[in-house]
């Protein structure tokens, strides 16, 4: 074998790994161009599909907003024309509602209540504003009776004067303390009368037909004196 020959040999195989390494390099860099372009012709197709979905979605609010605009002008109407009958009416009602027909009315609606069957409450009129008095037992029963009269058409407002009937009774007022009588005095115990002893007089020494101021007449002694005490 040429002595040439295995230099030779060994400077191919160096050449096609440098050859290798550098195809392998190639190979892991950046895309091709051909690889972006369907990169970015899926993403395109991708953006294109949501654009169209949220073109439709917007269409649909549009036509739905559309027919909101549409249905707030009819009931706009409707309320115009409601509110022209509403004025009409009520001109009537003044006009047919005196202070005598609402009186009466209102009584009325006061008497047939069944919730104040046990309250004494009346009203009177005066242009069409009416006035409650009389009593009632709660307060529930005279809103009662305000709702009941504002109820009636015609009527303008509603005043109470109604008063409670536990605002007129007066609370009982407490008995008077019971004075204690002194007990009588015991009486002093009577005092025993204290009989002075007796003394025997001496004999007497005198003559009959002496006077002595210690003898009496007849030769009887002196009676015994008691001393109070």
């Amino acid at each position: 074998m040429h002595p040439t020959a295995a230099p030779r040999s060994i400077r191919i195989v160096a050449l096609l790994g440098i050859l290798g390494l550098a195809f392998s390099a190639l190979g892991c860099g950046d895309p091709s161009p051909e690889e972006r372009l369907a990169e970015a012709t899926q993403e395109l197709a991708a953006a294109t599909q949501a654009k169209e979905g949220a073109k439709t979605a917007l269409d649909q609010l549009d036509q739905r907003l559309a027919d909101a605009k549409a249905a707030r002008d009819k009931a706009a109407e409707a309320h115009e024309a409601a509110v022209d009958r509403w004025r009409e009416a009520k001109d009537a009602v003044g006009e047919f509602a005196t202070d005598e027909v609402l009186h009466q009315q209102v009584n009325r609606a006061l008497l047939d209540s069944a919730e104040l069957q046990d309250a004494t409450i009346t009203a009177r009129v005066d242009r069409r504003v009416v006035t409650l008095t009389g009593e009632a037992h709660s307060q529930d029963d005279v809103e009662t009776a305000k709702t009941l009269a504002d109820g009636i058409p015609g009527v303008v407002r509603v005043t109470s004067q109604v008063v409670l009937e536990s605002a007129n009774k007066q609370p009982n007022a407490p008995a008077p303390a019971k004075k204690k009588t002194p007990a009588p005095a015991k009486p002093a115990p009577k005092a025993q009368p204290t009989i002075e002893p007796f003394d025997e007089p001496a004999a007497s020494t005198l003559e009959p037909g002496d006077d002595d101021a210690s003898s009496v007449p007849g030769g009887k002694p002196a009676p015994v004196r008691e001393r109070q005490i």
